[in-house]
């Protein structure tokens, strides 16, 4: 079953996610390498491996409610696509990819069931806003510092791990509402 999350107005859903207007002082960009856990006797060439993927910028947006996203901009070195297919994270056990398509006439943020694809020797984008990887059911809050881990996996069985630092943000409030899962923001 396919679900949506409704948000009353694109603005609302990208200040709420965003890290936009991030409190925490901007860094360099930074790039984390794959760790490939791709079978070592392998030989195809679309499976993904060290060097071969790579993330700049990595994110979580700090949060004490039950939902957050992750940001960043992947990056496929190789010459094949590389299909993403599910994703894990150390603070919960929910965790999903998401992405923003206009709906009678909202904005709503949508599951990527059949995950999404990086083509050859191009960046995908995550943000807030549009692609995101989904935290959810948290159950602790994730304070501006903590470090997350985050996994993608591929639809090889591969895997690309990296570790994302939490930032606060200053904007729009969002309430979760797990029934219907709509994402409204609060007075």
């Amino acid at each position: 079953m396919k679900r949506t999350f409704t948000v009353t107005a694109a603005l609302a859903l990208a200040a709420a996610l965003a890290g936009c207007t991030s409190t925490v002082p901007t860094e360099q960009p930074t790039t984390t390498q794959a760790t490939s856990t791709a079978d070592a006797g392998s030989t195809a060439t679309s499976e993904p491996g060290p060097a071969d993927v790579a993330i700049t910028d990595p994110w979580v947006k700090a949060t004490d409610t039950e939902m957050t996203g992750a940001f960043g901009i992947l990056e496929n070195n190789t010459d094949s696509p590389i299909h993403v297919v599910a994703v894990t994270s150390s603070v919960t056990d929910r965790n999903e990819l998401h992405e923003m398509v206009m709906q009678d006439g909202a904005m709503v943020m949508v599951e990527m069931e059949d995950g999404f694809t990086i083509e050859p020797g191009t960046e995908f984008v995550l943000e807030p806003g549009g692609n995101h990887l989904m935290l959810m059911d948290l159950p602790t809050p994730i304070e501006a510092g903590e470090n997350v881990e985050m996994t993608l996996e591929f639809e090889d069985g591969s895997t690309f791990s990296w570790i994302a630092p939490a930032r606060t943000f200053a904007g729009a409030n969002e309430e979760y509402v797990e029934e219907g899962m709509e994402a409204t923001p609060t007075p």
